[in-house]
């Protein structure tokens, strides 16, 4: 091959390569936005800030508070029993 055309192919290659990691980078950015917001909204529903989803409730504090106000406000004297 000649200097020209090993230039050439070099080229060809450099594009390909860049082709690839500018695909390669969107497609890892729209995972991470898709992944990060079913992260939030898991979490979301798990400390019962957002309603449940076709009836599935997995919501974690109303547990934790009763738990809180059934097993422990007997050994803690003057508690108040109100929520803010």
């Amino acid at each position: 091959m000649t200097d020209e055309q090993e230039i050439k192919v070099q080229g060809m290659i450099d594009n390909a390569i860049r082709k690839h990691n500018r695909s390669a980078s969107i497609i890892s950015l729209w995972l991470g936005i898709f992944f990060l917001a079913a992260f939030v909204d898991g979490l979301l529903r798990a400390l019962g800030q957002i309603e449940p989803f076709m009836g599935i409730d997995i919501s974690l504090m109303h547990d934790i508070v009763d738990k809180l106000l059934t097993e422990i406000q007997p050994y803690i004297p003057n508690m108040n029993t109100g929520m803010p």
